[in-house]
C-alpha cells in the first residue's frame, strides 16, 4: 500500500503554523499505524495548494522525515 504524506488534511488545508501542520501529521501517522497496521510511515510528501504553498514546508517535511516533495504550482515571482 503506497500512502502519500500520510496527515489527516491535506497541508495548509486548515492548517497554518508549524505546531499545526506537525499535529496534522502526527494524527494521520498515528491513524496509518493504529488502523491501517502499517509500520513503514509515508516518505514522499505533497502539498496540493488548497489555500497556498507555505514557504517553509519544504524544510519541515524533510526534518520529519520525508525523502521527496511534489506540489501543484509555483507563484511567478
Amino acid at each position: 500500500m503506497l500512502i502519500v504524506n500520510g496527515g489527516m488534511s491535506a497541508p495548509d488545508e486548515a492548517t497554518t503554523n508549524y505546531e499545526d501542520l506537525i499535529d496534522n501529521f502526527m494524527t494521520g501517522h498515528r491513524f496509518i499505524k493504529e488502523e491501517l497496521q502499517q509500520e513503514d510511515m509515508p516518505h514522499i510528501s505533497w502539498q496540493i495548494d488548497s489555500f497556498g504553498v507555505s514557504n517553509g514546508f519544504a524544510r519541515l517535511a524533510r526534518d520529519l522525515g520525508f525523502d521527496a516533495m511534489f506540489y501543484s504550482r509555483l507563484d511567478f515571482d
